[in-house]
């Protein structure tokens, strides 16, 4: 599950809300022993846009499919999931590319569990040949990750589903993962303060960055943050940061900040930037009201805040999935 990749990209940077944003008549869950149905603390929908540069110039904006982003927690319990990926009723050609990432982090433990479509191009006519060469299945990457003090032990897999197998469906691609029995292994040393995942390493950085605007912090705000995934440490660092309003749709957002980020593999010294455009007060402090990543030199992804789109519900809010989740994860 590489970071480059156009959604799976956009899924990360955008998986981080606080939960400090409060969802108008969101029922709780009761949380059990171990934690999972914890209290919906916060939810967001975004519309994705896609951007296509001919030559000097970027095409016209072209919503491509949703996003929904979900926080639960409580006491020293969180988790954090974001489901994502193109319609393929709206998206060119009937593109069907989506991901999915939920963090569940228990003190200094998390537990990670992502999937993704696993297709890529790195051209306009790449891209092209390969959506009319579409088969009818689709290759999938899965992950789970268990995360301690000291350590990440990461296994993953890559099954075949059937091509109309969307991100509505999650459910549907369990049954085919759960069949799997060619799972690869790695372990990584966690280093002393790394996050226990991407997601909350970006969450640490965000909180801040706001703080810092806010004048709460005497000290100089954090700008770097470690993480650990799959078999590398990861460094995530926030460049820069500047003022700004922005409009969406009919709606004007006053107060944000846009942040420049970086993804450095320690390993690889390969770099990735995006940037994400969040609130500094009230309702939408910390939460992402956009975010922008170019995979490609002629592709921009984009996320937008609109929470009255209509977008499929967070897979784990179904106690019944949430189970074969964790079911799937503990064999392997």
């Amino acid at each position: 599950m590489q970071v480059r990749h156009a959604l799976v990209a956009a899924l990360v940077t955008m998986a981080f809300a606080r939960p400090d944003a409060q969802v108008a008549g969101a029922v709780s869950d009761t949380g059990d022993a171990q934690g999972r149905q914890l209290p919906l603390l916060s939810e967001h929908r975004y519309r994705i846009v896609g951007r296509v540069r001919l030559l000097f110039f970027w095409t016209g904006a072209r919503e491509v499919g949703g996003a929904r982003l979900t926080r639960r927690g409580a006491a020293d319990s969180n988790a954090i999931a974001l489901l994502i990926g193109s319609d393929p009723a709206r998206a060119p050609r009937s593109m069907n590319e989506w991901g999915y990432i939920r963090e569940h982090v228990r003190g200094e433990t998390a537990d990670v569990f992502g999937v993704r479509t696993m297709q890529d191009a790195d051209s306009v006519e790449k891209a092209k040949a390969r959506l009319a060469e579409q088969s009818n299945v689709h290759l999938f990457g899965i992950l789970c990750s268990s995360i301690t003090s000291s350590t990440a032990r990461s296994t993953t897999t890559t099954v075949e589903a059937p091509r109309d197998v969307t991100y509505a469906a999650t459910a549907r691609l369990l049954g085919v993962v759960a069949r799997s029995d060619e799972w690869k292994t790695r372990e990584v040393s966690r280093p002393k303060d790394a996050a226990p995942g991407f997601l909350h390493a970006l969450d640490r950085l965000i909180h801040a960055s706001v703080r810092a605007a806010r004048r709460e912090e005497s000290g100089p705000a954090l700008k770097t943050v470690s993480y650990v995934y799959k078999s590398d440490v990861n460094d995530l660092r926030l460049e820069k940061t500047e003022k700004t309003d922005l409009t969406v749709g009919p709606i004007l957002y006053s107060n944000l900040i846009r942040g420049t980020f970086v993804v450095r593999n320690r390993t690889t010294g390969s770099t990735t930037e995006f940037t994400v455009t969040y609130g500094t007060d009230g309702g939408l402090a910390e939460v992402p009201v956009h975010a922008a990543y170019e995979p490609h030199w002629w592709l921009k992804i984009e996320l937008l805040l609109d929470d009255s789109l209509a977008v499929p519900p967070d897979p784990a809010a179904d106690r019944a999935v949430l189970d074969r989740i964790d079911r799937i994860c503990r064999r392997h």
